[in-house]
């Protein structure tokens, strides 16, 4: 039995489609949180972290919104990737898409160097965004729905919206967390604050934790972001809140780790 016309299908944004998504990619915005934490670079000796993956439960607003997966592991050519999952469900669902973001990363003078960027929407995976770094011209070029074309890259240490993770820690590992930080959030480079706070033993589905805290922003901002980094997980983070006007908007709480000691 027919039900009406098929919805048609959403086309890639890379390929140009005058009305790409409808709806703004609320998850990839709140999930990889990138413009919180920025790039950090490993100090020099540190390295990545090893092989995990770690599952959060999501509110948005108080409301349950579905599940958020980070995941680091090998690379075929010899390097990294780093994949940050959404998975929205219930009324969420409804409102947005799944997305991916992929950072493929290099070791080069025990800095941890994103090669190529790419986002993901939907259950199909259609490339919203590639973005390939050049650290020999300090560039980045950037293909979306707005066609190609290439960024200049300031000096120092930049990450991506998803080596942002692998990066905090390794930083957080070698006592290295900088006061300024660079972020490539695939159109512009931003530069943001960070700061280091004590942080609290945390009773969590992975076990009870003692963490510290990495905060952006001051009490009085408009905005304030921590995360809850636990040094047992090397410093993967456990908690993450976001505020607006000191009013919770946004709870990442961790569910399963898999690696880091934790074959959970």
């Amino acid at each position: 039995m027919k039900h009406g016309p098929a919805t048609p299908k959403r086309k890639n944004r890379i390929s140009g489609d005058p009305n790409p998504v409808g709806t703004k990619a609320i998850w990839r915005t709140l999930l990889c949180l990138a413009c919180l934490l920025a790039a950090v670079g490993p100090a020099q000796g540190s390295a990545l972290p090893p092989a995990f993956e770690a599952r959060y439960e999501v509110h948005v607003a108080g409301l349950y919104a579905g599940q958020g997966i980070l995941s680091l592991k090998p690379s075929p050519n010899g390097g990294w990737l780093f994949t940050v999952e959404t998975h929205p469900e219930g009324l969420a669902a409804l409102l947005t898409a799944h997305t991916t973001d992929r950072s493929e990363l290099e070791l080069s003078d025990a800095q941890a160097r994103p090669i190529r960027y790419t986002q993901f929407e939907g259950k199909e995976r259609e490339t919203q965004l590639d973005a390939g770094f050049d650290w020999d011209r300090r560039e980045v070029s950037v293909n979306d729905a707005n066609g190609r074309r290439a960024i200049p890259l300031p000096p120092g240490p930049i990450q991506d919206r998803a080596s942002v993770y692998p990066a905090l820690m390794a930083a957080l590992e070698a006592n290295s967390l900088p006061e300024q930080v660079q972020l490539f959030d695939g159109k512009r480079v931003k530069t943001y604050a960070l700061a280091l706070h004590p942080g609290e033993v945390l009773n969590t589905a992975v076990g009870r934790l003692d963490t510290v805290r990495v905060q952006r922003g001051v009490e009085g901002d408009k905005r304030i972001s921590s995360f809850w980094c636990a040094p047992a997980l090397a410093y993967l983070p456990v908690k993450v809140v976001k505020t607006k006007r000191g009013k919770e908007i946004l709870r990442l709480t961790v569910l399963s780790v898999t690696g880091l000691g934790k074959p959970i």
